[in-house]
């Protein structure tokens, strides 16, 4: 399946004005330029971790074979990095894992 780039970002239909506004309001809320805000909480530690393809392009899943070697690496990563995984799962062009990780400065 092709996609449209510029249908899904709507980044890029912003004139330059738009775009100096939007900055400037996350630069004014203090939430990170590039990316959703993120919230410093003692009550959790349970985290969704969800990552695309650039333009959606389906990367991870080119072949078979890229994606098992891709979700390997993920399950040995968070294996060794976080206490317990819960779920994850590896499409052609994302994916998402719900673990744990009791101290993420660690």
């Amino acid at each position: 399946m092709s996609h449209n780039p510029d249908s899904m970002y709507r980044w890029r239909r912003l004139t330059p004005e738009e775009c100096a506004e939007a900055l400037a309001d996350r630069k004014a809320l203090d939430l990170p330029i590039h990316s959703p805000p993120h919230f410093q909480s003692d009550s959790t530690s349970y985290y969704l971790i969800t990552a695309a393809c650039y333009e959606h392009k389906h990367v991870i899943g080119m072949s078979p074979e890229r994606m098992r070697g891709f979700e390997r690496d993920l399950v040995e990563l968070l294996s060794n990095g976080c206490s317990q995984v819960f779920a994850w799962t590896v499409l052609p062009n994302h994916y998402h894992a719900l673990h744990v990780i009791d101290d993420l400065c660690d």
